[in-house]
């Protein structure tokens, strides 16, 4: 498609877009997920780039991956969430030999496509507290390529539980707790903290503060810890949520890593849009 071609159709989207009644968005942080089952349909944008993130035959890898992240509520207590990593393009090093290697592909590296079920069991009437579970699906669908003879991700199944807890703070602001198991039932050059076993545990904690709107802007803050055998990644992450429109939400969070296995650091541009 021509870049010409590519404007008209973005400016012709926009302004459907701008035409329909669209919900009130939902202010929520770029990393952990609130126990509160959504009031609408909303689709997030996400574009991640990071520096320094290892897997199993890679490491020190810089680049970026993108995707949309979807959530259907079905009941008041009640969602699906399906995510779709789309594309993932990096640079990094071999394991075995130190050679460089580029990786890129339909796909995600961590993340394959995956549908959730989640369950809001507290704080469906009114309250301040709110607590969730969810089970979920994945299945690699896309293959990295690494210029190499090896492919990653040419097999994957992810199985994942967990548990969330928000609390409305008297100041306006929100606090998340956001708990995750990941079992790799087959993986494919992924596992971080073995380079035998493809079949491997992650779990990963998420503790986010979303404070009062300020105008346009609410301030967040998060901490995220990735732990499996061999490997803890642990990152802060300052956040930034601008209001773009009553249903437009567009965030900006700079993840540092803190501990020797996480990434040293990176960036994620999100854009929420609620239906």
């Amino acid at each position: 498609m021509h870049f010409s071609s590519f404007l008209t159709a973005a400016c012709w989207l926009l302004l459907q877009i701008s035409a329909m009644n669209l919900a009130a968005a939902e202010t929520r942080p770029v990393y952990a997920r609130p126990a509160a089952t959504a009031s609408s349909f909303y689709i997030d944008g996400y574009f991640d780039y990071f520096d320094g993130l290892p897997l199993q035959e890679a490491v020190d890898l810089e680049g970026w991956t993108a995707g949309l992240d979807m959530t259907l509520p079905l009941r008041p207590n009640m969602q699906l969430r399906l995510l779709l990593p789309l594309r993932t393009e990096a640079d990094g090093i071999l394991v075995r030999n130190g050679d460089k290697i580029e990786i890129d592909g339909w796909g995600g590296t961590f993340d394959f496509p995956t549908l959730f079920f989640e369950h809001q069991v507290v704080g469906q009437e009114a309250g301040s507290n709110r607590v969730s579970y969810f089970v979920g699906y994945g299945q690699r669908l896309g293959v990295l390529n690494t210029g190499t003879p090896d492919k990653y991700n040419h097999q994957g199944r992810s199985l994942h539980t967990g548990l969330r807890y928000d609390h409305d703070l008297a100041s306006g602001g929100l606090l998340i707790l956001d708990s995750e198991i990941r079992f790799y039932e087959t993986s494919d050059d992924l596992n971080p903290g073995s380079l035998i076993s493809d079949s491997f545990v992650l779990g990963t904690l998420t503790a986010a503060w979303l404070g009062s709107r300020m105008g346009a802007i609410t301030p967040g803050f998060e901490v995220v810890t990735r732990i499996t055998e061999n490997y803890l990644a642990a990152s802060v992450i300052p956040e930034l949520i601008v209001h773009a429109g009553q249903s437009l939400d567009v965030k900006l969070a700079l993840p540092i890593g803190i501990s020797e296995d996480a990434p040293d650091w990176g960036a994620q541009l999100r854009m929420t849009l609620s239906f």
